[in-house]
């Protein structure tokens, strides 16, 4: 009698997408995230704009059918800042409601006003308004300097430099408890003047 073929069983594993606006988050995300269930990328031929990472998001893994791309993700992340040098207000509102209407495929992680904010909740529990990035980076340097850090530039060294004086689960407990403070939902996050990110939800899965 001949054998019978044994058919080999294949585990699912959940994936998960990140798209960002620039390298900084890439670089940073890349040494904290798990590699076997999250692809951390920046579009190609992307400028920095909420509103164009999200269409991107949309065009190419959601509305192609036949684009075997979209059942390779069970979420994408949408990873942006606030900052109104990239992002008008009206933009992040409609960068909202293509979330909203997205709801379980599309997840937002905004920053305010910008991504570096993140490793200030690794050194001091801070949720105060900053008007611009400039205003971050002279915090973060005072806390670099004080940890025998160098001064923070937008490089992938210096990134790794962050990762080696950082706690990435210290930066998302710390993130979430001024989140929750903040009282920050998806129909006020723009009302809310004070700094803020949502970097703990890609520590939840």
């Amino acid at each position: 009698m001949a054998k019978r073929r044994e058919v080999k069983k294949f585990e699912q594993h959940t994936r998960f997408l990140v798209l960002c606006e620039g390298c900084t988050e890439v670089w940073y995300l890349e040494q904290q995230l798990d590699s076997t269930k999250y692809k951390i990328q920046k579009p190609k031929n992307s400028r920095t704009n909420a509103l164009k990472l999200v269409n991107f998001a949309i065009d190419h893994y959601l509305l192609k059918p036949n684009n075997n791309c979209n059942k390779a993700y069970d979420k994408i992340y949408c990873v942006f800042d606030r900052d109104d040098k990239s992002n008008s207000e009206k933009q992040l509102q409609k960068v909202n409601a293509l979330i909203r209407e997205n709801h379980g495929s599309l997840v937002r992680v905004v920053s305010n006003p910008c991504f570096e904010i993140i490793w200030l909740f690794n050194f001091e529990k801070i949720s105060r308004e900053f008007n611009n990035y400039d205003e971050i980076e002279a915090v973060l340097n005072k806390h670099l300097k004080l940890s025998g850090g160098k001064k923070y530039e937008k490089k992938q060294n210096c990134i790794n430099q962050i990762c080696e004086l950082t706690n990435f689960e210290d930066v998302c407990h710390t993130a979430k408890k001024i989140y929750e403070k903040l009282a920050i939902d998806h129909n006020n996050w723009l009302k809310v003047a004070d700094g803020f990110s949502e970097i703990f939800k890609l520590n939840s899965n």
